[in-house]
């Protein structure tokens, strides 16, 4: 690799479940916090962004939660309309880790 990743631009671990709910509750649980807070968040292209699933424009609903862990952030989805790679990775797998983030550039 011509530019290794640096650990500390580490932000981000996403992981797909199918009950929100339930998810946001066990990490507030075993983490000895308030349940997180979940919202709904729609995913659209638009003029600054393009969002495309399998090479064509679409949208999806998700429900996300956020729980901050100090230099990254836990992030859960929950698909609930439309195609997405959410809903592609928890159909085939299961509830589960969908990506890592890193800061780039």
């Amino acid at each position: 690799m011509d530019t290794p990743l640096k650990k500390e631009k580490f932000i981000q671990i996403n992981i797909v479940v199918k009950d929100i709910r339930k998810a946001a509750a066990a990490w507030g649980k075993i983490l000895g916090i308030e349940t997180p807070k979940i919202r709904e968040n729609h995913l659209e292209s638009s003029e600054e962004y393009q969002y495309t699933y399998r090479g064509k424009e679409t949208s999806c609903d998700l429900l996300v939660c956020d729980i901050p862990m100090g230099q990254f952030v836990i992030e859960l989805h929950q698909p609930v309309e439309g195609e997405s790679s959410f809903r592609e990775f928890l159909e085939k797998h299961g509830n589960g880790v969908h990506h890592l983030g890193f800061e780039a550039g």
